[in-house]
């Protein structure tokens, strides 16, 4: 049976999930407009008395998933649930969220023995940009993927190269592959993945492959790196940064609070950068019971 979410109970639920109100849950401990939050999402007469903070998360993550009101964060969530922790582990791979290439963010991509970039429409998005965002991401990732809404999917074949993998997410909440992405480090352009990455990375990818790194002041330092990285070998520089960002963008310090979170938060805590003392927060936040949450101010 449908549920279709009105304009205000989506921005609600949506809101519950957006960086901000947890990154304020995770510093503060608590997150004052919590209450007005739940009260616009109408369903606080539908839970049980007993549901914790997690409890309503699971449950307000059941509505979002719906097809008819599926949005980004949904599709994120897939990834993170399906690929980085269903077919890797924090152990072996990280996770990019939000990254920047050129002038495209990329939705979410996972580093383990290659590169891999997943780039979401889901039912409600545009595809008007999509080819300039997979222009950018082939001069960055390995695998290049676009997850869609099945309304999309016709459109999209149309759009990429073949090169490019292309998935649906099912009314069943899983991941079906229409059509594999090709592994091309090859294709990459270190120029774009200097661009893309922080000088201490670059710096240590040079490290990596023995080329030595002159000593320059700041005002030119930039310049000189990325020189040098441009006639450098695409595939070689690849190979390193995936090394290099496997461990300076490692999540493994958070296996733990993942396994203590609701399936709903994992994508959005991974995606952000938490202190020991804000996973500790975060944990008491979820344990809140939600007659208790209501009471934030």
């Amino acid at each position: 049976m449908k549920q279709v979410l009105d304009t205000a109970q989506l921005a609600a639920i949506s809101k519950l999930f957006s960086s901000s109100v947890l990154q304020e849950m995770t510093i503060k401990g608590r997150y004052d407009g919590f209450s007005s939050l739940v009260q616009e999402t109408s369903f606080l007469d539908s839970v049980d008395s007993d549901f914790l903070v997690a409890d309503f998360y699971e449950y307000m993550f059941r509505m979002l998933i719906r097809t008819e009101n599926r949005q980004e964060y949904v599709y994120k969530s897939a990834v993170v649930q399906k690929v980085l922790l269903g077919k890797h582990s924090l152990n072996t791979a990280s996770m990019l969220s939000e990254f920047r290439v050129e002038k495209s963010k990329a939705d979410i991509a996972v580093l383990n023995g290659t590169s891999t970039v997943y780039e979401i429409k889901s039912e409600r998005d545009k595809l008007s940009r999509l080819k300039v965002q997979i222009d950018s991401y082939r001069k960055f990732f390995a695998n290049v993927n676009v997850i869609v809404g099945e309304n999309h999917i016709d459109a999209v074949k149309e759009i990429v190269p073949v090169d490019v993998g292309i998935m649906t997410l099912t009314n069943n909440y899983t991941i079906s592959v229409d059509r594999e992405a090709v592994n091309i480090p090859s294709r990459t352009c270190p120029s774009t993945i200097f661009d893309s990455i922080r000088r201490e990375e670059s710096i240590k990818i040079l490290q990596e492959i023995d080329v030595s790194v002159p000593e320059l002041p700041n005002s030119r330092i930039y310049a000189e790196l990325k020189k040098i990285f441009s006639i450098q070998d695409p595939e070689v520089i690849h190979h390193y940064m995936v090394k290099v960002l496997r461990e300076t963008r490692s999540l493994n310090s958070l296996k733990s609070t993942i396994k203590k979170i609701p399936n709903s938060l994992r994508a959005a805590v991974l995606g952000m950068s938490l202190k020991k003392e804000d996973v500790s927060n975060l944990e008491l936040v979820v344990n809140t019971p939600l007659v208790e949450a209501l009471k934030w101010n």
